[in-house]
């Protein structure tokens, strides 16, 4: 009996004193055995703040909607960021959409028209005027200086952002034309470029042809040999824009023949892959397994490709484009690059501009976007690239050298008009398939834009 009344009185004591501990907060039951998600890097001090911050659970879910073109590289990049805004504001989620450039264009237009653009669309300067006026569907960003630094931006990118004295488009970055070279090949077999000519290319490129019929000096599939090719060959030549905003032609039916001519030249004598080969690469250059074995010397291209061409096993160097011995004109197309355009019909519109300047303000969007999309068009993310190695100073320098051979009479509008781009992309191809002659071809080309500029004339 004593031992079981012992047994009671310990266990009676043993209860009072958890319930005294319980009381005061002196023991702690549960473990939290969980790894803490790790935050992102923190901003530099130096840079903007990001848009917002703010966690709580009283903010309304909101649901922003981007659209852009590019590679893997430049899609991953954007992605990167877009993860990195939507970890820092938890209540907004970003749709991305995203593809190759073709077909970009057509399926904006068919959004543009039904009001159902995305809220934030990555545009081209090229077709700003056009559809600007056209649809009217773009927020005028000067409304929005109490969130962007519009001093950070090249004066010149932001002058071709303005339509009618608005601002429907942020610049990006600055884009150039400039030869993208394997610099690997260019020891190998010791071609180096010095102020290339047009005679140069020819030079070059059937050296390099009788040295292995495998190689090629450039990377020119059809829609690039229209775009920037014939376009700098011929302004070269007239000092003038293909298209003037009059509605008429900036040359005529010999500079189009010398230009059809010299493009069969780097067909035949294998400087380029034949058409037949090349234009399975439209748009997809970086993918060309030519390129990617390192047989192509150079890709001519604008200077916003060359993340996407590089990552391989040769190095990349970047050079002027050619100019002609003889050219009235440098002809080089120097404008802004990619640019940002905000919906006027997004029902979030503040929350997709504040996105879009933390994109172009904030060290880890800057970092995290890299030099995806050209050399950036603020001195803020150009020198942040620079201190962290995302952008090499001799692309820097190679759109700086671009700038100073820049075309003295900038492309209007009309150059991008998707009927003039397909009149002359039937024409290049055309001839380059062999089924017109170079004369032919030059013949046809001038009937065909007349016909469309007649037409479009008609509709002013």
């Amino acid at each position: 009996m004593q031992k079981r009344f012992l047994g009671f009185f310990l266990m009676a004591m043993m209860l009072v004193l958890l319930l005294v501990f319980a009381a005061c907060g002196g023991i702690d039951t549960a473990t939290d055995t969980a790894t803490p998600t790790p935050a992102p890097a923190a901003a530099d001090a130096a840079t903007p703040a990001p848009a917002t911050t703010d966690t709580t659970d009283d903010l309304e879910p909101i649901t922003l909607s981007i659209a852009w073109w590019g590679g893997d590289a430049r899609h991953n990049a954007t992605l990167e960021a877009i993860r990195l805004y939507e970890y820092l504001n938890p209540h907004i989620t970003i749709e991305a959409f995203y593809q190759g450039f073709g077909g970009f264009y057509d399926q904006f237009v068919i959004r543009l028209a039904g009001q159902e653009e995305w809220d934030i669309i990555q545009n081209d300067t090229q077709w700003l005027h056009d559809l600007t006026l056209r649809f009217d569907s773009f927020v005028d960003l000067f409304e929005f200086g109490h969130i962007f630094d519009f001093g950070m931006f090249d004066e010149s990118a932001m002058a071709a952002s303005t339509i009618e004295g608005r601002l429907t488009a942020i610049p990006v970055s600055g884009n150039a034309l400039m030869l993208i070279i394997n610099e690997d090949l260019m020891d190998r077999y010791e071609i180096f470029v010095d102020d290339w000519t047009w005679e140069d290319i020819l030079y070059q490129g059937r050296r390099l042809n009788a040295i292995s019929s495998d190689y090629f000096l450039l990377n020119l599939p059809p829609n690039v040999m229209t775009d920037g090719f014939m376009q700098t060959f011929i302004k070269q030549r007239t000092g003038l824009p293909l298209i003037l905003d009059d509605y008429t032609l900036g040359f005529n039916e010999s500079d189009a023949e010398e230009f059809l001519t010299f493009m069969m030249y780097l067909i035949n004598d294998g400087i380029i892959q034949s058409f037949e080969e090349a234009a399975l690469f439209n748009f997809l250059m970086a993918t060309n397994p030519a390129w990617l074995e390192g047989r192509i010397f150079a890709a001519p291209n604008l200077g916003s490709q060359v993340a996407a061409l590089g990552g391989h096993d040769f190095e990349l160097t970047i050079q002027r484009y050619p100019i002609a011995a003889d050219a009235v004109d440098y002809g080089i197309m120097v404008r802004p690059g990619n640019l940002f355009s905000v919906s006027n019909n997004s029902p979030n519109i503040e929350e997709a501009v504040r996105f879009v300047n933390w994109m172009l303000t904030d060290f880890d969007a800057i970092v995290a976007l890299s030099d995806q999309r050209g050399v950036p068009a603020s001195d803020l993310a150009r020198d942040i690239l620079l201190d962290e190695g995302a952008i090499s100073q001799v692309l820097i320098d190679a759109h700086n050298e671009a700038v100073a051979h820049a075309a003295a009479v900038t492309d209007g509008h009309l150059n991008a008009n998707a009927q003039i781009r397909a009149v002359l992309l039937e024409i290049v191809e055309s001839v380059g398939y062999r089924v017109l002659t170079p004369e032919q071809g030059a013949a046809q080309l001038i009937s065909g834009l007349e016909a469309v500029l007649a037409q479009l004339r008609a509709g002013i």
